[in-house]
């Protein structure tokens, strides 16, 4: 499925390879819910079938067929669990590619989330970027390439998948019935549109608009338990929570509700919560966030 916000980049995509110009590693890079593997594997499928149109498989032929079945011998995926992504996986890449292709001619690996690879899987991939086969193509996804090596990341084509075009989102959300002018913080997400869908189908929207809500009474006061009961639901929320947090902060400042130090001195506090729920393993987080409520209430009603 190519979602609307993605077609520009499918189509530069497109028009490398009918030029034949098409890189043999193509680093898919976005944050988590902009479609990057929904966007991924319809460019494995385009690349893998015999008559594409515009690099979109054509759904018909017998390498479309085996791809429906999951039993094409020319495609490999792996990580898509989001665990670790060892050494032995990545060399069975090299394998892979080594191996005669069955069907069109090309052979295609695609490793979600890449930015699990461990650093001997990583180098064990720098072989087969450096040394492609003809008509082999490697599409690594990625929604943090801070965690890839700089070898990695020197020897792929970058693709940036992003969902730039709020006006479009909100219009795609709509159409889905995703309730905008009842969630004001969508906006803070139109980046990452298949999040908010998510929320929606999993029935989390009440919790995360609770959240919000909270959130904006703490310049007021508000009880931190209220907050640690709605992060304790899920660890998803809790850097929702810092999103909310940092408007809030920031939303203070355009509004000339606090002095510019002031807000220095907000986003160092919740700089030190974000460490703290980040990096310290059993963290006691009612207290992280009881400190975290109390600083930003001294400095935003003062």
């Amino acid at each position: 499925m190519l979602y609307p916000w993605l077609h520009a980049a499918h189509q530069q995509i497109s028009d490398s390879f009918y030029q034949q110009r098409l890189h043999h590693a193509l680093l898919l890079q976005g944050p988590a819910g902009v479609g990057k593997q929904a966007f991924a594997q319809t460019l494995a499928d385009a690349l893998l079938c015999v008559s594409p149109v515009n690099l979109t498989a054509c759904g018909q032929c017998k390498s479309c067929h085996l791809l429906a079945a999951h039993s094409h011998p020319d495609s490999l995926q792996l990580g898509e669990d989001g665990s670790t992504i060892g050494v032995d996986e990545v060399r069975n890449i090299a394998n892979f590619c080594q191996s005669s292709a069955g069907q069109n001619g090309h052979k295609v690996v695609v490793v979600y989330n890449a930015q699990n690879m461990t650093v001997a899987a990583a180098n064990a991939l720098l072989k087969t970027l450096e040394e492609p086969a003809k008509n082999r193509f490697l599409l690594l996804v990625c929604a943090d390439t801070a965690r890839l090596p700089a070898t990695i990341l020197s020897r792929c084509a970058h693709v940036q998948l992003h969902a730039g075009d709020q006006v479009q989102v909100n219009h795609w959300l709509s159409s889905l019935n995703f309730q905008l002018e009842t969630q004001v913080w969508h906006q803070f997400f139109t980046h990452q549109p298949l999040l908010l869908l998510k929320w929606q189908e999993n029935n989390e929207l009440a919790a995360i608009n609770q959240l919000y809500q909270l959130t904006q009474q703490i310049k007021n006061g508000v009880e931190p338990q209220l907050l640690v009961d709605i992060l304790q639901q899920k660890s998803d929320y809790i850097a929702v929570f810092s999103i909310f947090i940092s408007e809030m902060i920031k939303q203070s400042l355009i509004h000339q509700q606090i002095e510019f130090q002031v807000y220095q001195t907000c986003m160092q506090h919740l700089s030190q919560y974000q460490q703290a729920v980040d990096n310290v393993s059993g963290i006691n987080l009612p207290l992280q966030v009881s400190e975290l409520v109390f600083s930003l209430g001294q400095q935003l009603k003062s």
